[in-house]
């Protein structure tokens, strides 16, 4: 098992999940891991807030940056974005 720095996450070995970086930004919005489809799970409020933060974007430019940058890319193993109940 490896465990991801700052989180309580534990992923296996031989996992290929992708991790968003930098990890020691982005592990403040990691929520889990779904071993069946080996990735991560992330809170996508969470990333906006820290794009706003931390990046010091306005609201309209961190949404816009994560749904092109962040969400928009595809593929095996690439993280799920979660949107908790409101």
């Amino acid at each position: 098992m490896m465990n991801l720095s700052g989180s309580e996450i534990m992923l296996p070995e031989w996992s290929q999940a992708l991790i968003l970086e930098p990890h020691e930004t982005y592990h403040k919005a990691l929520l889990g891991y779904q071993s069946d489809l080996d990735c991560l799970i992330y809170n996508e409020d969470k990333i906006i807030d820290i794009l706003i933060t931390q990046d010091n974007m306005d609201v309209n430019d961190a949404i816009e940056f994560f749904e092109y940058n962040i969400r928009g890319s595809h593929g095996e193993n690439h993280p799920i974005y979660a949107v908790p109940a409101r």
